[in-house]
């Protein structure tokens, strides 16, 4: 496992799809298509939670400050299928709204609080209004891109500690 990941961006409309490739890792994965689908998806899961934080905090730093209000709405979550044995990561601001940078929380008045998913779009890619064109102000891209050897070292890694884990697991059960 010595070989350094390669990893690339591609730019989606709206979005920064990170796709990861391994190479010179033909034994990891041989190792992790052996186990079930739903440990591979808990291993990969954990793997892929773990690599998106130093993106989250890059995307923070990034984001324009107004208010605080939308640094502090970027949050991440992962989404496993046990059934395909994988999981993703998705990140960007959360639907909660907020009062400077402080989330409004359930029976606290909404007056004055902004919900930074609504116009995340609009600063990371720029728009027009009435008075003309307003400039791109990025955030989540450039952390994306930033953060990408950072996150292709951390998915290695914690794929095999993962695998590690479940293999004392699986030996544990059965002896």
């Amino acid at each position: 496992m010595s070989s350094s990941p390669k990893v690339t961006v591609s730019p989606l409309k709206n979005t920064a799809k990170v796709k990861i490739v391994f190479s010179g890792l033909e034994q990891l994965y041989a190792t992790l298509e052996g186990l079930p689908l739903d440990m591979q998806s808990e291993i990969i899961g954990s793997s892929v939670g773990e690599a998106v934080k130093p993106l989250v905090r890059l995307a923070k730093s990034y984001a324009p400050k107004r208010t605080g209000a939308l640094a502090a709405s970027i949050t991440s979550k992962v989404v496993k299928s046990k059934i395909k044995g994988t999981a993703v990561a998705i990140m960007g601001p959360s639907k909660q709204r907020f009062k400077g940078k402080k989330a409004v929380k359930k029976g606290e008045s909404k007056a004055g609080s902004e919900q930074p998913s609504r116009y995340a779009h609009l600063v990371e890619f720029g728009h027009m209004t009435s008075k003309g064109r307003v400039g791109a102000r990025p955030f989540m891209r450039p952390a994306t891109a930033a953060g990408q050897e950072q996150v292709g070292r951390l998915m290695l890694v914690g794929i095999g500690n993962g695998i590690n884990k479940a293999v004392k697991k699986y030996k544990k059960q059965n002896f």
